[in-house]
């Protein structure tokens, strides 16, 4: 259901209220059970979360009711002449920030709400494996390198495979005996069956077989080279993009410090391909997010950002205050 998100906003985006509503990444479809109907079509229900605040804001009942049957129409339409699928209920449901992003207790070594990239690398590498997932971190990159983050506790096979299936990302430093590895090159294959990225870091060995069609870099004595080199592929690849932009956005409205705002804002601003729909999502979250944006400064480092993509200012409403001299009944 996915591809058809992005078709749904662009088709009810004109609604300032649904605009808010309909967030991308707070969608998400479950499968209803099978009844026949829709001739053999997969009956769908479309939840979508909104702040607490916006749900309040939506009115009673039936004037929700009314904003989730104009989505249900967009999604009607977004997906007319696909009939394996059908989407007969849209729910907006209201959720508390703290409750926003329950944790996943299917990757527990991965740093909550980064990017997560795998590094598969010879053991005689690990040294420059270490290196560069502690450089990746400046990125809001969370790295799994398998002799650290594996806990000697545990199965170590079953955590390689869980992470390679929670990760969005992989790169492999590849030397000239890294295809001798069966981990390594059974990594790699993961890796490409799951058509996530891929990215060959050339350190005695260049890419092979379907590998060689990714885009490669050379490795560097200096792993903060090398991490703004991976920074540069993850921006411009169309298999990151979109997850990669989307991660820097949120650790940005996520800020519990204004330097830790000004970090991943000054970061946003680095990506080369940002386009306006992605600088309008941090617009239209601002309000949802009241950290950072009270922090001095990061207004005008933030609106610097909009007037460069034609997006509309922010401005903080401050509530007026009261005069010690008024006498105001209570």
């Amino acid at each position: 259901m996915k591809p058809y998100y992005e078709t749904v906003f662009e088709l009810i985006k004109d609604d300032p209220v649904l605009e808010k509503v309909f967030v991308v990444n707070r969608v998400s479809s479950t499968e209803i059970e099978y009844s026949g109907f829709n001739n053999g079509a997969i009956e769908l229900a479309v939840n979508i979360q909104v702040p607490v605040n916006l749900f309040k804001e939506l009115g009673s009942d039936s004037e929700i009711k009314q904003y989730e049957d104009c989505i249900r129409n967009a999604f009607y339409s977004a997906i007319k002449g696909d009939e394996n699928i059908s989407v007969d209920y849209v729910n907006i449901i209201p959720y508390a920030r703290s409750t926003e992003q329950p944790p996943d207790m299917n990757s527990g070594s991965w740093q909550p709400g980064f990017f997560r990239m795998f590094i598969s690398h010879k053991n005689e590498n690990k040294t420059s494996a270490s290196n560069l997932k502690i450089a990746l971190v400046e990125y809001g990159i969370s790295a799994f390198v398998a002799h650290e983050d594996i806990e000697p506790t545990k199965e170590w096979q079953d955590e390689i495979v869980l992470a390679l299936r929670t990760m969005d990302a992989l790169c492999a430093i590849l030397t000239d005996h890294f295809k001798e590895s069966d981990w390594c090159d059974q990594e790699v294959g993961f890796g490409l069956g799951r058509n996530v990225l891929c990215i060959p870091i050339r350190h005695g060995k260049d890419p092979y077989g379907i590998l060689g069609m990714h885009q490669g870099i050379m490795a560097s004595s200096d792993a903060h080279n090398m991490a703004a080199s991976i920074f540069k592929i993850l921006c411009k690849n169309d298999l990151t993009h979109e997850k990669y932009i989307s991660t820097l956005s949120n650790l940005f409205l996520k800020s519990s410090s204004p330097e830790q705002a000004n970090k991943w804002l000054n970061l946003i601003k680095k990506v080369p391909n940002l386009d306006k729909a992605e600088v309008n999502y941090i617009r239209r979250h601002l309000q949802d997010e009241p950290e950072p944006i009270i922090y001095d400064g990061i207004v005008d480092n933030v609106n610097s950002l909009f007037r460069d993509y034609g997006v509309d200012e922010y401005i903080i409403e401050h509530s007026p205050k009261l005069n010690e001299t008024d006498n105001l009944p209570f």
